[in-house]
């Protein structure tokens, strides 16, 4: 996915990578995350797809716990991830002005 690459290139050899994967659905783009990945909280609201979500993080190369939560209410800390992941879901949302406000709370700075 093009968006790994980039993730991989703006982290920089060897650099540590937090993730913030926002609506984590089945979880079908974990394995796409590049090694200097530390950790990934993949938010999913709904039981089902999260269930599955947290069966594919088994697999992932990299450490993911995916959670519940809403994009609008993030359960992060602010400042706490260098990356925030948001796929196929800013269509989707009641609000999505709110939702990329709490993505950028959850960004350290300088991050993407």
């Amino acid at each position: 996915m093009a968006w790994a690459m980039r993730s991989a290139a703006w982290s920089g050899p060897g650099r540590p990578v937090s993730s913030h994967t926002i609506t984590a659905s089945n979880g079908v783009n974990f394995a796409h995350y590049p090694a200097t990945v530390t950790r990934v909280l993949a938010i999913e609201p709904e039981r089902r797809l999260r269930r599955i979500a947290r069966q594919a993080a088994e697999y992932a190369p990299v450490p993911v716990e995916a959670s519940g939560g809403l994009a609008e209410h993030l359960p992060a800390e602010s400042g706490g991830f260098d990356a925030a992941v948001v796929s196929l879901v800013l269509c989707s949302l009641p609000d999505p002005a709110t939702a990329l406000r709490e993505m950028y709370r959850v960004l350290a700075p300088g991050g993407a």
